[in-house]
């Protein structure tokens, strides 16, 4: 919770705005994506308990932040292999992972 702390700690739950939590996010929410994520979940449980208690009577500022701020890069997605050709793939893995093969026998295997 440093992030939050450093940004936002010395303000009242009342007065924190969605600036303030865009502030917070902003510097790692693509560079530390777990991060980023875990931040925004906590800081929601914060506001949604402050709103309950009566802390808080405004919506929680947390809202709309990853429509703003977009969706983590989660990596490459590739299309599923046609069926026929799982074997062939699978016998390349196997050459891939133990080295060539020499009269029917791997090397290392």
């Amino acid at each position: 919770m440093r992030y939050v702390f450093l940004r936002i700690g010395h303000l009242l739950v009342s007065d924190i705005k969605h600036a303030d939590v865009l502030a917070v996010l902003k510097p790692v929410w693509f560079e530390l994506p777990q991060t980023g994520s875990r931040l925004l979940q906590r800081m929601e449980a914060v506001f949604r308990s402050a709103i309950l208690r009566g802390q808080r009577e405004r919506a929680s500022p947390c809202l709309g932040v990853t429509q703003e701020l977009g969706r983590h890069n989660r990596g490459q997605r590739f299309r599923a292999l046609p069926y026929a050709e799982v074997p062939a793939f699978l016998q390349s893995c196997v050459h891939a992972t133990r080295g060539p093969a020499v009269n029917g026998w791997h090397s290392n295997g």
